[in-house]
């Protein structure tokens, strides 16, 4: 977690679950978070091959150029990423895990800015984790964001932290100018180029391990 933003949203997710896998969808009041609303956003996640944008912040909509409310998160991404990431939504929908990923944005002209996302289970009503809590930044704010949009997009380094948060596996070695390179052991890894748990591809070292303007209404 390389962001502020990152880090304040992580912690108050952390503050409100207490000992349990996830904070309940109504434990979440957004003028608690009023700083940062402008880049959270909330999923949809009732199908496990669709995740939508039920509401997202307007630092979240920016870099597209376009209102995100009932879009596929998914269909933002291509290739091999698409897979990684199914494989991660699954596990923060039926597990509770959270997820940090570091991806990469390119406009029309090839223009590119480094972005970082987290992912957060939220329990419904249901006893399931059908609604993501999330966040994403921008790491900086060039001339051409919200006036050239994101058009591509590629995943840098993917991190799963388990309800337990107990390290199951050792620390990636990223290359030494990846912004994204975590300062802590990760619990698990997903490679973001074939969606498998243990392989290194690239700068991304997997080991094998076992599985241990505003937003206002997050009421249903």
């Amino acid at each position: 977690m390389k962001h502020q933003t990152t880090f304040r949203l992580h912690k108050y997710w952390t503050n409100l679950r207490g000992g349990r896998p996830a904070p309940r969808r109504t434990d979440v009041e957004p003028a608690d978070i009023r700083e940062i609303l402008a880049e959270t956003f909330i999923l949809n996640a009732d199908d496990e091959d669709t995740y939508t944008y039920r509401l997202a912040g307007s630092r979240v909509c920016s870099p597209y150029c376009r209102e995100l409310k009932g879009k596929d998160y998914l269909s933002f991404w291509g290739g091999h990423d698409v897979g990684a990431l199914q494989t991660l939504m699954e596990a923060i929908r039926k597990d509770a895990a959270a997820a940090v990923i570091g991806w990469e944005g390119h406009n029309i002209r090839r223009q590119s800015i480094m972005f970082e996302t987290l992912l957060l289970p939220l329990e419904t009503q249901s006893g399931r984790y059908t609604r993501i809590m999330g966040s994403t930044t921008a790491a900086d704010r060039p001339y051409w964001l919200g006036v050239h949009p994101v058009l591509e997009q590629q995943i840098v380094s993917m991190r799963m932290i388990w309800p337990n948060d107990m390290p199951i596996l050792d620390r990636i070695e990223p290359e030494p100018d990846d912004i994204f390179a975590l300062d802590e052991p990760p619990a698990i890894t997903v490679d973001p180029k074939t969606g498998a748990l243990a392989r290194r591809i690239g700068h991304l070292l997997v080991y094998d391990g076992g599985k241990q303007s505003g937003m206002t209404d997050l009421s249903s």
